[in-house]
């Protein structure tokens, strides 16, 4: 759809064209070690997985490959999901700008613990240049703004009873949301615990912890304003804030209850900032630094405008809310980036300077989700109208 007018224009935004942006970071699933359970054999259950990635990882980074050859060897390691055994990955490569998650589920001891990551560590050997590129992965050396790490594991509890769909509204009052669990485990995968980045932010205070990053403390928390921590790598119990300008609590808080849907929030996508990821904007659908038609086109192939629950990043969810509807078309035009050529993903909205990424060789084997008991615009209605429309009538169509 080429002819499509362009959001810019409805707005009058002229703006220059900046830097072409990094690329697009890929949370790599692999099921390889899940046999002993099976318990992702089910596909339907992988496609939740793959939803879970799509609404956590918005995120356009570079990361180097890691190739060993000759003298260039490592040996990567982690927890095996379905057992809890150590593996250990004689010289695998990995694709660049990829983090690769294996995942797999197993039948837990403690009955409390919904799921638990491992982040990955390694070893090696070879010339400094090699080992350089294993712990820096192309970033500037720098633990206390930087996280690039090669991967980790996650292991679900397969003894829960879990609701696998992508409706919150169809969550038993007797179940568990994989979707809620599955993000809230990649939000460590992506540093908030493991990362050195997160760490060097991590202040002890009296009786515990609270977190100092700048973006976290803007984004605020109504019942939490110092960012208490419930332990090193989670906000306090009940923590809010809010996704598409409703009131949740955190993602990334410790706990999960019955029947409960939890999405990641504004203030625990802000701590992805402050450890140093770089965030694709608003409409951005195919995290190719630009917004223009082909993000539209994405929508579109999707059918995903208007069409209920259960959408990511990818298919134009810019808010995080898990639908596609008029407020992240609202969020595209506000962004007034819409066919204005690449923009700048080192810059934030604010003007301050993103933190670069990196990595950090620690092994976090318990950072997890345990279980609780159940609790007792105007402006822009011209270009966002044309746009709504266009897009339902193309749903129609497909229908």
């Amino acid at each position: 759809m080429r002819g499509f007018v362009p959001f810019a224009a409805v707005l009058g935004v002229a703006l220059a064209a900046a830097a072409p942006a990094s690329g697009a970071l890929k949370l790599e699933l692999d099921y390889s070690y899940d046999t002993t359970a099976g318990f992702f054999n089910d596909p339907a259950r992988r496609e939740m997985m793959d939803l879970a990635v799509d609404s956590v990882n918005r995120y356009l980074d570079t990361l180097s490959p890691i190739v060993p050859s000759g003298d260039n060897t490592w040996t990567a390691k982690f927890s095996r999901p379905d057992t809890g055994a150590r593996v250990f990955l004689i010289n695998p490569t990995i694709q660049s700008d990829t983090v690769v998650v294996y995942v797999g589920g197993a039948p837990m001891n403690n009955g409390s613990v919904l799921a638990e990551t491992g982040m990955g560590t390694y070893s090696a050997s070879g010339p400094q240049t090699w080992l350089d590129s294993l712990k820096y992965r192309g970033k500037p050396p720098d633990a206390d703004n930087t996280y690039a790490p090669w991967g980790g594991s996650i292991s679900f509890n397969a003894t829960k009873d879990w609701y696998f769909g992508k409706d919150p509204a169809g969550i038993g009052g007797d179940q568990f949301d994989f979707l809620s669990t599955a993000m809230h485990e990649l939000g460590h995968v992506l540093g908030i615990g493991p990362a050195s980045s997160w760490k060097s932010r991590v202040d002890a205070v009296e009786g515990g912890y609270r977190f100092t990053g700048t973006a976290a403390l803007a984004a605020g928390s109504p019942n939490n304003p110092q960012l208490l921590l419930a332990d090193q790598g989670h906000w306090a119990e009940g923590t809010l804030s809010t996704v598409a300008g409703v009131t949740q609590v955190a993602a990334l808080d410790p706990y999960l209850s019955l029947g409960e849907h939890k999405r990641l929030t504004d203030l625990d996508f802000a701590a992805f900032t402050d450890i140093g990821w770089h965030a694709a904007a608003a409409g951005d659908v195919n995290r190719d630094g630009r917004v223009d038609s082909s993000d539209i086109d994405e929508i579109l192939a999707a059918n995903s405008y208007d069409n209920g629950p259960g959408w990511g990043w990818s298919t134009g969810d810019n808010d995080g809310d898990g639908r596609v509807d008029s407020s992240d078309i609202d969020n595209i035009l506000a962004a007034g980036l819409y066919d204005a050529g690449p923009y700048a993903a080192g810059v934030t909205p604010g003007g301050e300077p993103w933190l670069t990424v990196n990595v950090n060789n620690t092994v976090l084997d318990a950072v997890g989700l345990t279980t609780r008991a159940p609790e007792p615009g105007t402006l822009v209605v011209l270009g966002l109208g044309g746009v709504a429309a266009l897009l339902r009538r193309r749903r129609r169509r497909a229908a």
